[in-house]
């Protein structure tokens, strides 16, 4: 048994409307509906761990991930949600990169040759509303607005709220 030396972060509740938001400051990230997975290292091994910092179950794609994660650098960790019915591991963030947002998200791509299996989550720069509805046309569980300019912040408990990255679900609207 492993024990995760972070949480990761947790967006806090979103906008009634995100006309308001600035793609200069926000880019804007589709919400897929998954298990979250952090994809760390420990003692030259990789540790999958969910949104509460236990493990990721066999039910929840473990075997799967490890097995899409397996190419994976040593030291380099993802912030992903694995989609069990596509079998895709749709990767949003990087944990240990020291950049900024905008730096973490410009050094994905090159990793996604050696994670057969995974991609990067839709993501937009611009035109939100047209981006959103689109995303929930497409199925997206909602989207997320993140701060260009923010560090990846790792939480000391589960579920800690951060304001850099907003959440919308869909399901909201209703």
């Amino acid at each position: 048994m492993h024990t995760c030396p972070f949480y990761p972060p947790a967006p806090s509740p979103g906008p009634s409307t995100i006309i308001d938001y600035n793609p200069a400051e926000f880019c804007l990230q589709a919400k897929a509906n998954g298990a979250r997975c952090l994809v760390l290292w420990s003692g030259g091994h990789r540790v999958i761990f969910n949104r509460h910092g236990t493990e990721l179950t066999a039910p929840k794609g473990h075997a799967t991930v490890l097995a899409i994660t397996s190419d994976l650098p040593v030291g380099v960790a993802l912030d992903a949600e694995y989609i069990h019915a596509e079998r895709q591991l749709y990767i949003f963030d990087l944990p240990l990169h020291p950049g900024i947002l905008d730096e973490r998200l410009a050094d994905i791509p090159a990793l996604l040759p050696r994670l057969p299996g995974a991609t990067m989550i839709p993501m937009a720069h611009g035109d939100f509303a047209r981006h959103a509805a689109d995303w929930r046309a497409a199925g997206a569980e909602g989207f997320i607005l993140k701060k260009r300019s923010s560090l990846y912040r790792k939480c000391a408990r589960p579920n800690t709220k951060v304001r850099e990255w907003v959440k919308f679900r869909f399901s909201w609207q209703q």
